[in-house]
């Protein structure tokens, strides 16, 4: 039986540019840029300095490179931190938001 992962994959794969409306990918154009931004503001944090030492210790380097950082790792290493400095961030603002 195929996963959800794989069945997401699969779906993405699939998908051809010119079928996904204009709004949702200026939409998608719009998120990326805050999840950039909202890493590279967050690049100086404890967690995430503490991320790239745990993660670059266990992950080889390769052409990924770390927002905000020197330095490259393997494509999920990377991601792992990329992904937990811009959502960490989210997490923290709907915290104070209440």
């Amino acid at each position: 039986a195929e996963t959800l992962s794989e069945a997401l994959a699969t779906f993405v794969l699939e998908t051809k540019p010119a079928t996904i409306p204009p709004e949702v990918r200026d939409l998608a154009g719009l998120l990326l840029l805050d999840a950039i931004g909202i890493a590279l503001q967050n690049r100086d944090a404890r967690y995430v300095r503490s991320l790239i030492d745990v993660v670059g210790a266990s992950v080889a380097r390769g052409p990924a490179h770390v927002i905000g950082h020197h330095i490259a790792l393997a494509p999920e290493g990377a991601a792992e931190v990329n992904s937990s400095a811009a959502y960490q961030a989210l997490l923290a603002s709907r915290k104070y938001a209440g």
